[in-house]
């Protein structure tokens, strides 16, 4: 039998493209053999399919689950089976930050809405595709975040302007003309513009590009941490950093 929770992990799933066990689990379950459990109950109802991950540890692989057909014609999707592709590992480092950040929501007075990489991206409607987004709306005011995960694998600089440096501009000139019309149509508002959470992948990355935003964000609209301090305290602790302001350890709320 089919129950509500059954029904929100599957529309979750396909929110996201795809998870792992252990994501699920940590949105929907007490424990990883529950949350095994009920996937596999999922998965003989023909709702969900499963591909094993390569698993360094020994003991049983871990499963990625995306939606069966019958499961996308639920709730009026496409399914996709996803590909073990570089796009995918970035994507799912990515979901990480974004199931963190609703977790740190959930049980809040904050009312949030997050928005997965691949669904900006399916839309075709930026020339830049954000690592993921998502809102914060208390007292009747909404705002929007855009997620920049770092892991750095994009030059700072370079000759050919592909590069972090060409990135930032591209985040700008976005800012400046309040492109965003993709993400009003999404979360059914009408956003005065953004603000960009910048997440390096470690300490030396993060004062690297602060020097970058430092010399071109004029507005002070993105925000600098470490993967580290975000996994530790949060999206809402006091971690974030404001280069163009020279404000540091400061909060999102």
């Amino acid at each position: 039998m089919i129950m509500q929770r059954d029904m929100d992990i599957i529309r979750t799933i396909g929110k996201f493209q795809c998870l792992r066990t252990e994501q699920i689990c940590r949105l929907f379950f007490p424990s990883l053999k529950v949350a095994q459990r009920r996937l596999r109950m999922l998965s003989k109802y023909d709702c969900i399919k499963a591909l094993p991950v390569a698993n360094i540890r020994p003991g049983k692989p871990e499963y990625l689950y995306y939606l069966s057909d019958k499961g996308a014609e639920m709730f009026n999707i496409s399914a996709s089976k996803p590909r073990f592709t570089r796009q995918l590992s970035h994507q799912q480092k990515n979901t990480e930050l974004l199931i963190d950040i609703e977790l740190s929501f959930r049980d809040t007075k904050i009312d949030y809405k997050v928005l997965p990489e691949h669904l900006i991206r399916i839309a075709g409607q930026q020339s830049l595709i954000s690592d993921g987004a998502f809102t914060l709306s208390r007292d009747k005011n909404t705002v929007l975040f855009m997620l920049e995960n770092d892991c750095a694998t994009e030059p700072l600089i370079s000759a050919f302007h592909n590069d972090l440096e060409a990135k930032i501009a591209k985040y700008i000139e976005m800012f400046k003309n309040n492109q965003i019309k993709m993400y009003n149509l999404f979360f059914r508002a009408e956003f005065n513009r953004f603000q960009l959470l910048f997440v390096a992948s470690n300490f030396s990355r993060m004062k690297a590009v602060s020097r970058l935003i430092e010399k071109y964000d004029e507005h002070g609209f993105m925000l600098l941490t470490t993967l580290h301090d975000f996994q530790k305290s949060g999206v809402k602790g006091n971690i974030w950093n404001i280069p163009a302001k020279n404000k540091f350890k400061t909060s999102i709320i």
